[in-house]
């Protein structure tokens, strides 16, 4: 499946993250094109917005008028017991292999995949919470709009945040597959957030408020200390960093681009003051001298952002003997 859609690039700086958008059944990728103003983001924000257009199939449901559809559909709540389930199943997993394609391209342009979201509407967030549950390596957050979950499994992974929202009256996608999808989910320990409204088989100002809150949470933009660090090679005051005391089993990430840099296993406690690493991830910096400071030191930075990081010393513990001394502001910690 070839992409054929719609790609809305930042207002005014180049993306560093991303948002895939699912559209319901018989409409395509332009139909959530205009809801990225009722987002509420912020002026300067960095997201890249992908709308694809489902293929031309015969929709069972409708009596087989073919329209866009991600897969053939007579019902949700027979979903995979009717006449249509082999067909319906093999439809869906094209779809979320399509989406990871879609995903694997962002990556090989340079957007680290803790900057992607996925998004759906109906149909289309039935395909990103499969694809929540199927993807080989998460992905930054999933928002699911009026959806429901086809089918439950044991999950590859269950730290990807899910928004879940859905109007109480819907009479489309009856609001009991919300209720079973916030109990699977919940369930497995996603870390979840809900938004429920009034509203039938439609997406109101509040829902998209919803998602601009969650979109900006998971991709937020620099302030202006990230922005001196970052771009200016800045360094944060010793003892400031929340990220000095983060014990839990996770990867730290630049929060210029969201390229992944250390694990967890790589952090010690080096008495600095600075989030300190004995080891980074392979490829994930590149170096350059720095003799400002009547000094002379190794600086280091994103390979994929050039975003300022830290300065490295021979002095930290075995088996490197490698101190990565690190802003802590130039991080964001992802737990496992």
């Amino acid at each position: 499946m070839g992409f054929d859609g719609v790609i809305i690039q930042p207002p005014t700086v180049p993306a560093n993250a991303t948002v895939i958008w699912l559209h319901g059944l018989g409409a395509d990728g332009n139909d959530f094109v205009s809801a990225i103003e009722e987002l509420g983001l912020p002026n300067n924000h960095a997201i890249r917005f992908i709308f694809p257009h489902a293929p031309m199939i015969p929709v069972t449901l409708n009596h087989g008028m073919v329209m866009r559809a991600w897969f053939d559909v007579s019902g949700i709540e027979n979903f995979f017991t009717s006449k249509t389930a082999a067909t319906a199943a093999q439809d869906l997993l094209t779809t979320v292999n399509y989406l990871t394609t879609l995903i694997e391209q962002e990556v090989a342009s340079g957007i680290s995949r803790h900057a992607i979201c996925t998004a759906g509407f109906s149909q289309g967030s039935a395909v990103v919470l499969a694809h929540a549950l199927l993807a080989s390596q998460p992905h930054a957050g999933v928002i699911s709009l009026s959806g429901w979950l086809p089918f439950s499994q044991t999950p590859s992974h269950t730290n990807i945040p899910i928004l879940l929202s859905h109007g109480e009256h819907d009479p489309v996608v009856p609001f009991v597959s919300y209720t079973r999808a916030l109990e699977f989910f919940t369930g497995n320990s996603f870390p979840i957030t809900t938004c429920v409204t009034q509203a039938e088989h439609t997406v109101t100002r509040e829902q998209l408020q919803q998602c601009g809150s969650f979109i900006n949470n998971l991709l937020q933009p620099l302030s202006a200390k990230q922005i001196e660090i970052l771009k200016n090679h800045g360094t944060e005051p010793p003892g400031s960093s929340a990220l000095l005391n983060e014990k839990r089993k996770g990867t730290f990430i630049c929060a210029g681009c969201r390229k992944p840099l250390f694990r967890s296993e790589q952090k010690y406690e080096s008495g600095t003051g600075w989030p300190s690493f004995y080891q980074s991830i392979d490829g994930a910096l590149a170096f350059t001298d720095d003799n400002t400071h009547a000094m002379r030191r190794t600086e280091y930075h994103c390979v994929v952002c050039q975003g300022h990081q830290g300065h490295v010393f021979p002095d930290g513990p075995e088996p490197t003997g490698t101190r990565y001394c690190n802003n802590g502001l130039a991080l964001i910690f992802i737990p496992d």
